[in-house]
């Protein structure tokens, strides 16, 4: 073979061989050898087959190829192993040698080593199949989650019929209120799922979480150089929710800014990336969501009015947890479901203390204080039933207990002053631990901490 080829093709670490007419190796270099069983010494005169079996079979298309100079044969993704045990992916090649005077014609038998790229191959290939079968459970999930609004009390039954009603209109706007910890987020995710085919997207912002000069370009994207490090365009998230449901959780925190051109946006479903004067159109519903008492905001001038009857249309109010009455322990049941999933644990439900206790309290951190609780008791529970003990919950003074515990004295008291010392005794009984302290008087921690601040309690 040509002294400058066999250099091409040893630089290049690829294996190759000379085969001449009875399919026998004429000369090879050390790549080709480190894929025959038998070894380098043994492979010089060996027939070809013998060397690689994967090509047994093909001696007639082998033939051809002395007979027509210039084809080729390929013999693509050949799993076979390496003389150091690794499993390797190669391809072979074929083809007719040019005719040198005095001699019979020829075969170059090319290997090329391609492990990385099949292997990446194979990769794509198994991510793909993956996504297809998260694809298909996602789809089972959001048949679920369309009806995992949990609970038979009269205020939920209520509101099931209304997210029934409102995802029958998909386009109308719904404003989405209660106390924090309520499932709201959750009861936007089954207006979507019931109003709209599996595909359409969801796109989530929370309004108090990012900070006020990017939230107008996260909403409404922007053009390059619209800003300093505005390198390239980008779409903002209410195009992302084009065709599906954009919910804005924790409106009531946008700033006052923002909230006209959100209003000129849901008036019009048209708007304009910043740096553009092109205006665009999306078909959205939209979907907000807010702790706070509007109508307050409005009259202290801290929300528009405009907005707020703009976003108004549809009002769901999401119950408390301590108006669900025997809701609280369907709630509870499914989440030590859930947490026997994920804990590998088997615990049957509760205690009939541990039940008469969480009926007991008043969840002022609702159904996501419910799950941390539940949340925590799977953890150190060790039997197969939930105990009083389990559950980190303070100890409620019941209506009984009252008057040996506190008898309000005649001449009466300064109310402020006994919460005032009420507070400093949690904060000393828990060593300074605020989530202890709130636990103690039956506060969250975010009430508790207000209630610091009101007092100027360090």
């Amino acid at each position: 073979m040509d002294k400058f080829i066999q250099k091409i093709l040893t630089e290049q670490r690829v294996g190759f061989a000379v085969i001449d007419r009875q399919l026998r190796v004429e000369e090879f270099n050390d790549v080709f050898a480190r894929f025959v069983q038998s070894g380098e010494e043994a492979a010089n005169g060996k027939r070809l087959d013998e060397l690689y079996p994967e090509m047994v079979g093909l001696e007639e298309t082998l033939n051809t190829l002395f007979r027509a100079p210039g084809q080729n044969f390929e013999l693509p993704c050949v799993n076979r192993e390496g003389t150091a045990g690794e499993i390797c992916f190669l391809d072979f090649k074929l083809s007719s040698l040019p005719d040198q005077a005095g001699t019979e014609p020829r075969l170059l038998f090319v290997v090329a080593v391609e492990t990385g790229r099949y292997q990446m191959q194979q990769q794509l290939v198994q991510q793909k199949h993956e996504l297809l079968l998260l694809k298909s459970v996602l789809g089972s999930q959001q048949k679920f989650l369309a009806n995992s609004i949990l609970g038979s009390s009269p205020p939920i039954e209520r509101l099931k019929e209304l997210v029934q009603k409102v995802a029958q209109v998909p386009r109308a706007t719904v404003l989405l209120q209660g106390e924090s910890g309520t499932g709201k987020s959750h009861v936007a995710r089954v207006i979507h799922y019931l109003s709209f085919q599996s595909g359409a997207p969801f796109v989530e912002v929370n309004c108090a979480a990012i900070p006020e000069n990017l939230l107008e370009a996260e909403l409404f994207g922007y053009e390059k150089g619209a800003f300093t490090h505005a390198v390239k365009a980008k779409k903002g998230l209410i195009e992302e929710a084009d065709d599906g449901t954009l919910f804005l959780d924790e409106i009531g925190d946008m700033p006052l800014s923002l909230q006209a051109k959100l209003l000129h946006f849901l008036e019009t479903r048209k708007f304009r990336r910043l740096g553009s004067n092109q205006e665009r159109n999306v078909q959205v519903r939209c979907l907000a969501a807010t702790n706070h008492d509007l109508q307050a905001a409005v009259a202290e001038k801290k929300f528009r009015e405009d907005l707020y009857y703009r976003l108004n249309v549809v009002n769901l109010t999401l119950p408390p947890l301590r108006e669900m009455a025997e809701d609280v322990i369907t709630l509870a049941e499914h989440f030590i479901k859930i947490y026997n999933l994920d804990f590998r644990k088997k615990v049957d439900g509760l205690h009939a203390e541990a039940h008469r206790r969480l009926l007991g309290y008043s969840w002022p951190g609702n159904v996501r204080e419910l799950r941390n609780v539940i949340e925590r008791a799977m953890i150190f529970c060790e039997t197969n039933e939930i105990n009083p003990a389990d559950l980190a919950l303070p100890v409620t003074i019941t209506e009984e207990a009252l008057p040996s515990a506190f008898r309000l004295p005649e001449s009466g008291i300064q109310l402020e002053d006994l919460e005032r010392s009420l507070l400093t005794q949690a904060l000393q009984l828990a060593e300074g631990n605020k989530t202890r302290a709130a636990a103690l008087l039956g506060l969250s921690r975010d009430t508790f901490r207000y209630r610091l601040e009101k007092f100027g309690i360090e």
